[in-house]
Parts: structure tokens; C-alpha cells; sequence
């Protein structure tokens, strides 16, 4: 049986996604220095965003059973796309610019970026599928 999409879901998720694009540009596109009051506005749309992401996966994440295997079996699959994702940069920068100015932690990073942290969201959101089973089994003693 095919799920069907709430759409207030979905603007909701767009919204979300259009505040942590303008909090990153906000921060990474010049405009500490430039524009202050500008940064100081819309640099918080980003947790704002975050936020929401994390209720939203909580909310759909909560109303049904997800057994240990299942809560891994999510948190590796995540893992390896980031992994793939993230080792396709990797060598798409390495053939562009070469091995310049490249440290070990460098390397490392670029190589097992969910381990040290490189895309903290990424990292948060594996520890959270891992956690989830257990979660929700407390929820549901706690009824």
C-alpha cells in the first residue's frame, strides 16, 4: 500500500529548506561584514529550519514501530549515501585542485565525514535513527 504525501508536510519541509539555505548564505556569503543587521536576521532561519526537520522526522518517526534492526538498517543506508556523496566530492576536488594544502585530518574527514562530524546534521541524524527504537519503546511504557 503506497503512503500518501500530506502537503502541509511538504511546505512545511520547503520552508524549512529555503530558511537553512538563506541562514547558510547569510553566513558563508559575505554578509557578516557586510550586512550585520542582515546576518543578525536571517542567520537564525537555520535553526529555525533544523528544527523543524528534526520534528517533522520525530513526528512521522514516533507513529510507528521501528524494531533495532530497522532503526540500524535506516542509519547505515544514510551513512553510506553520505559516504558515497561525500567520497565523490572528495575526488572531484582532488582532480580539479590536486593535493594541495590537504592535511591528514583533512584527508580523514573528507573520507569518514559522519564520524568526525563534517556534516553535523548527518551525524545528529544517525545517532537519532539508532536511538529511535529505544525511544519509542520508552514512549510507549510511558502509556
Amino acid at each position: 500500500m503506497k503512503r500518501v504525501r500530506d502537503s502541509k508536510f511538504e511546505l512545511l519541509r520547503i520552508v524549512s529548506m529555503i530558511f537553512i539555505v538563506i541562514s547558510h548564505y547569510s553566513l558563508w556569503g559575505g554578509w557578516k561584514e557586510t550586512y550585520r543587521y542582515k546576518y543578525l536576521i536571517y542567520q537564525p532561519l537555520g535553526q529555525i529550519g533544523v528544527c523543524v526537520f528534526v520534528f517533522i522526522s520525530g513526528y512521522f518517526l514516533s507513529s510507528r514501530f521501528l524494531s533495532a534492526k530497522d532503526g540500524w538498517q535506516r542509519a547505515k543506508k544514510l551513512w553510506i549515501k553520505t559516504l558515497i556523496y561525500s567520497w565523490l566530492i572528495f575526488v572531484i576536488v582532488i582532480s580539479i585542485t590536486g593535493l594541495k594544502n590537504l592535511s591528514i585530518t583533512k584527508i580523514l574527514t573528507a573520507i569518514f565525514p559522519v564520524v568526525f562530524g563534517e556534516y553535523w546534521f548527518i551525524t545528529e541524524f544517525v545517532v537519532l535513527m539508532l536511538f529511535v527504537p529505544l525511544l519509542n519503546r520508552m514512549l510507549t511504557v510511558i502509556k
